[in-house]
């Protein structure tokens, strides 16, 4: 058995980071390059307990074992890397290579998929509990039913439903907004900013409480915005 004497990752992306801080909780030791990194993702590097290198050359010297966890558009190109370095050292030994490809397609597929329906959800939930406070959620129903009727059904099935699993949902839209931000180059605000509804919604005083099977409150959407209001409010007489 070839003991491992330290395991490198290319790159330490938030996937990366989250790899690299079990391998240090489970007494490995870590090492990435930092070379042209930004102060960002150096600071990820450190707090994941990381030690950082200067090259890709010294990151093949030291580790026994390099991890390489990026999109799949970066794969070839990050194979290569470590080719060119190891092309240009004198390492006797082997050096293992796993290719870990942060996104596969059947994961991003599944991302997307949630991006669309989840997300949704999270638009329907806001939209509906701003209307009630502001006394027009019967004519955005109205409305609705008229000109997309469809979307219409969606909400009234996956607003309610939403709720006992809404705690949950907070972690898959953050790592949608993850996918989104380093597969597709968007920014994170839109998922971000859906976690932050479900996160309302899950740590809601009366929400909360809610069970798949035992449900008293959030049985309709009417009612879910009318319990988030009523949160809302609660939350603001505490404040004044």
């Amino acid at each position: 058995m070839v003991a491992i004497q330290k395991i490198g990752v290319l790159s330490l992306g938030e996937m990366g980071a989250g790899i690299a801080r079990l391998l240090v909780a489970h007494d490995f030791t870590v090492a990435t390059n930092c070379q042209g990194r930004s102060e960002d993702t150096l600071n990820r590097a450190r707090n994941a307990g990381v030690e950082l290198l200067i090259s890709d050359q010294e990151l093949v010297e030291k580790c026994s074992v390099v991890f390489s966890v990026v999109p799949p558009r970066d794969a070839e190109a990050t194979a290569q890397r470590v080719i060119d370095a190891l092309s240009g050292g004198s390492r006797a030994d082997r050096l293992f290579y796993a290719d870990l490809n942060a996104i596969g397609a059947a994961s991003g597929l599944k991302m997307c998929f949630a991006a669309m329906t989840k997300g949704y959800t999270a638009i329907a939930t806001q939209s509906f509990s701003t209307a009630h406070r502001l006394g027009v959620a019967g004519e955005l129903r109205k409305e609705m039913a008229a000109v997309i009727p469809t979307h219409l059904g969606e909400a009234e099935k996956g607003v309610p439903s939403m709720v006992p699993k809404a705690y949950r949902w907070v972690r898959e839209m953050e790592e949608i907004a993850a996918t989104m931000n380093e597969e597709g180059g968007w920014g994170r605000d839109i998922f971000t900013g859906a976690a932050g509804v479900y996160k309302a919604v899950a740590e809601d005083e009366v929400l909360s409480k809610e069970k798949t099977g035992k449900r008293n409150r959030g049985t309709s959407i009417e009612d879910v915005a009318a319990a988030i209001g009523e949160g809302f409010e609660r939350k603001r007489k505490k404040t004044e």
